[in-house]
């Protein structure tokens, strides 16, 4: 099996560490939208202008007059809401030189929007083609717009498939725990092709005209835990072998090192697949299992401040180590520990996973974001009572702060520090997005540079990767030439990669 079994990445979280995203050529603004910011769409936007705005070549003389009678006829009998659906879609396709680890990628989606005076449905699908290929809705929902003038309504609400936001930080925020990412899709701005849309309802109630409140209400899906998960495909991924081999406990790093992160060398054997799939814990899509969460956001002039709260189901599960293996390494000393643990993993029946559990966690945070000139700055803070480390949980406190700088070069910059209260751990992560300026080639033809360079570290343990991107576009075309390197290449080896885009 080539994917690893935790949704890992470099960037961000999903309860665990990673969530790439796209190196936003922004400078932080006040957003009409609390949770989705406004310029997340910018190039949505943008493609629908172009397709709106291109027309066919107007040559009377080989069209025939009964023909344009009749499309004019066509024109004049469909209905009026048909014509105000805005239907746009997108076809990718990424193809990787070494595919020791990873596969090759494909991904088409189309997606309707229809808009009326107080309410907007979305809807969409979605095909993928990696491990395997897939045809299934991607997003729908209905989303209602207050209207004060008329009904004196100071709340909107969402029901169905969709994407949320919450948190100011681009790459590195754990206070977004509805979605997780489309990791091979970092670098888009519709948000519904970087995320997976999830079922949930979303209700927001406006007190005055500078607040928000947000409760959101999302049922469980195992479909989208974060054990075999989807986010995983194309490289940026090493983290999680280092929260199961930096636990601040000699025998439990060993254990690690030997039963568990081998699953990310060479895709690991399917039988070790097979057990781990076999230990996980059954959980039902029922109330119970839900997550739960309210936030409350302030938007004055330059200036956003927030604070959110969550209980809900980790998504990342806690792994236990039979504890007849954890005493029988801790009966020996020196290199006998890890003679031991080479002499388990041969033996056909060992099992030493006692259990891979969900569990209920709380998290709260806080957030602000503001400009100041040309400068885009933000920070959070977050604590989760309950975070899952090899054998245990832990408490876990971040603070996370952001910059991002807009001229000829677009630059991004975010840090993050980590800290493990109950085995007094800590980690830290820097993020750096770095954009130029495109260059006009002639024509319609036009060139992107760009490079995300992200670091962690755990412990005496660090890591590193880069990805450098030149890219050709012509109107809705791209055409991008990457190269993927990475400090661990025995998790993600380097490869270059040719990735194509078609908007429409």
């Amino acid at each position: 099996m080539k994917s690893a079994w935790i949704i890992p990445t470099i960037f961000l979280t999903l309860g665990l560490f990673g969530l790439p995203v796209q190196a936003h050529e922004k400078i932080h603004p006040k957003s009409s939208s609390p949770f989705w910011p406004d310029f997340l769409n910018a190039k949505t936007d943008t493609v629908k202008e172009q397709s709106s705005n291109q027309q066919p070549a107007n040559n009377e003389s080989l069209e025939p007059i009964s023909n344009l009678d009749t499309t004019e006829q066509l024109k004049s009998d469909t209905p009026s809401w048909v014509k105000e659906v805005d239907v746009n879609g997108a076809l990718f396709y990424r193809n990787l030189e070494d595919e020791t680890i990873f596969n090759d990628s494909a991904l088409g989606l189309i997606e309707a929007d229809y808009a009326g005076d107080t309410y907007e449905v979305q809807a969409g699908l979605v095909y993928e083609n990696s491990l395997e290929s897939s045809l299934k809705i991607n997003s729908l929902s209905f989303k209602s717009y207050h209207d004060n003038a008329v009904r004196n309504q100071h709340y909107d609400f969402q029901l169905g498939k969709f994407v949320t936001k919450v948190g100011v930080l681009d790459y590195l925020s754990l206070l977004n725990t509805y979605n997780i990412p489309r990791v091979q899709y970092y670098d888009e701005t519709n948000p519904n092709l970087r995320f997976v849309p999830a079922w949930m309802g979303k209700l927001d109630i406006y007190p005055d005209t500078d607040s928000t409140v947000s409760l959101h209400l999302q049922p469980f899906d195992p479909e989208y835990v974060a054990l075999w998960g989807r986010g995983q495909q194309f490289g940026l991924n090493a983290v999680v072998p280092y929260l199961l081999t930096n636990t601040g406990n000699e025998d439990l790093d060993l254990i690690g090192n030997a039963i568990l992160v081998p699953v990310y060398e060479n895709g690991a054997k399917t039988a070790l697949n097979r057990y781990i799939d076999s230990k996980v814990q059954e959980i039902d899509s029922d109330m119970y299992n839900s997550t739960m969460g309210v936030s409350y956001l302030i938007n004055q002039q330059h200036n956003t401040y927030g604070v959110s709260f969550v209980n809900g189901v980790s998504k990342a599960p806690l792994i236990k180590i039979d504890p007849n293996l954890i005493a029988a390494v801790g009966l020996l000393v020196g290199e006998d520990k890890q003679a031991y643990l080479d002499d388990f993993v041969l033996q056909a029946d060992n099992a030493p996973i006692k259990s891979i559990d969900y569990f209920r966690y709380n998290q709260a945070g806080l957030f602000y974001e503001t400009t100041l000139a040309q400068l885009g700055l933000r920070a959070e803070i977050t604590h989760q009572d309950k975070f899952p480390l090899l054998n245990e949980l832990s408490n876990l406190t971040t603070l996370g702060v952001g910059i991002d700088h807009k001229g000829m070069v677009y630059n991004n910059l975010e840090l993050q520090y980590f800290n493990f209260n109950e085995r007094n751990l800590a980690a830290y992560y820097a993020v750096w997005a770095l954009k130029l300026d495109p260059f006009n080639l002639g024509g319609s033809w036009k060139l992107h540079l760009k490079n995300t360079l992200a670091y962690g570290k755990f412990d005496n343990t660090d890591i590193a990767t880069t990805l450098p991107s030149v890219t050709f576009s012509y109107d809705t075309l791209d055409i991008a030439l990457e190269y993927l390197a990475h400090s661990r290449q025995e998790f993600t080896p380097d490869t270059a990669t040719v990735a194509v885009k078609l908007r429409f």
